[in-house]
């Protein structure tokens, strides 16, 4: 009965403006509550991601501080290659894993050194 009542009361839940139809109030509602889990699917994995790289920060200091420069090298390959391939893949962002690539770069030349 939800059909019948929206096309039946199609004057009532429509916006006019000089005769041009804006957005019906039934999709505005709609849509506004997709947009409110997306946005909170999106604000989920960036903390998600921000936790990740956070860990990342911390162990890498620590192996720093103690000199184990190929175990720092080889976590960041490894992280920074899955977040690389994530965001080329998913978000298809060529600025962004280019620059998630970066310390893919620099671990892989300090294992080569």
């Amino acid at each position: 009965m939800t059909g019948v009542n929206i096309t039946a009361m199609t004057g009532g839940s429509d916006d006019y403006i000089s005769g041009y139809l804006i957005v019906p109030r039934i999709l505005g509602t709609v849509f506004s509550g997709m947009a409110e889990i997306t946005v909170l699917l999106l604000a989920a994995v960036l903390f998600i991601v921000l936790l990740i790289l956070l860990a990342v920060l911390v162990i890498s200091c620590i192996l720093i501080k103690k000199r184990k420069l190929k175990a720092d090298a080889w976590m960041k390959i490894i992280i920074f290659s899955i977040l690389t391939g994530m965001s080329a893949f998913f978000i298809q962002s060529s600025v962004l894993a280019v620059l998630m690539a970066v310390p893919v770069v620099l671990g892989a030349y300090v294992l080569t050194k």
